[in-house]
């Protein structure tokens, strides 16, 4: 874990590494996106592949760097890299400009929680608050040129999210029992807003 958060530009790479589609993100490449110093970026990146976390392999006369797939860290570092490196700070800042009510819980669901993500795979994000789409996605869009993934959002109130769900609309239903990596809150706050509405 000190691996991990030992400087700003771990953080950033490891947020980008966490959604990066294709198969893999060279140190020039993530310098370019993130903004970072080459050599910050190419020594996050090695730490990180010490640490056993990252995969590297040659692809034409580029090293490229991707989160191992194989390793049994493999979710819970691309749960943390979503919640602290990129989605989760964005959306976090967000609750600092617009109110601690703009975001209360967001989580990410579908193929990417589930670890079942190919390169085309959207990033589905959940967002449960009081700020409308317009005012958060400046806070986490830069994300998908970063990743080269699309970030599909959806955002609800608590109340009208405790609605779909006491109607029984399956689609929200599915999203609760589903696989989720939660960047902002956790499953008991999403719980206890719900029972509170419901109540």
């Amino acid at each position: 874990m000190a691996t991990l958060f030992e400087s700003p530009t771990m953080t950033l790479v490891l947020g980008l590494l966490s959604g990066a589609a294709g198969d893999g993100v060279s140190a020039s490449a993530a310098t370019r996106s993130l903004g970072t110093n080459l050599e910050s970026t190419q020594r996050a990146l090695h730490r990180l592949k010490a640490a056993n976390v990252v995969a590297s392999h040659r692809r034409g006369r580029e090293v490229v760097f991707s989160l191992d797939r194989n390793s049994a860290t493999f979710q819970p570092v691309r749960s943390l890299g979503l919640e602290v490196g990129s989605l989760g700070a964005g959306l976090q800042r967000a609750t600092t400009e617009l109110g601690p009510h703009a975001v209360e819980v967001a989580f990410v669901y579908g193929s990417i929680a589930a670890g079942t993500d190919a390169a085309h795979s959207d990033m589905d994000l959940f967002i449960v608050g009081e700020a409308s789409l317009h005012q958060l996605v400046p806070h986490f869009w830069e994300w998908t040129d970063r990743w080269g993934r699309e970030v599909n959002p959806l955002v609800k109130t608590a109340s009208s999210f405790a609605r779909a769900l006491a109607d029984g609309r399956g689609f929200y239903r599915a999203v609760m029992d589903g696989p989720r990596i939660f960047v902002l809150g956790s499953a008991n706050v999403l719980h206890s807003m719900v029972e509170v509405v419901a109540a």
